[in-house]
């Protein structure tokens, strides 16, 4: 099965990631602090799953 995000170039991809490895020029991720705050996102949401 093929999907959009597997595309190659001019094929859909765009779509899903229209600035390639740039930032996004008005919303750009703060990637290390987006980094640090996966952990606790996940046991925030197994926390979640177990009650």
């Amino acid at each position: 099965m093929k999907t959009h995000i597997r595309a190659k170039k001019g094929q859909g991809k765009e779509a899903v990631h229209p600035y390639g490895q740039g930032k996004h020029p008005d919303f750009p991720v703060d990637r290390k602090a987006f980094d640090n705050e996966i952990p606790k996102y996940w046991k925030d949401r197994a926390a979640e799953v177990k009650k």
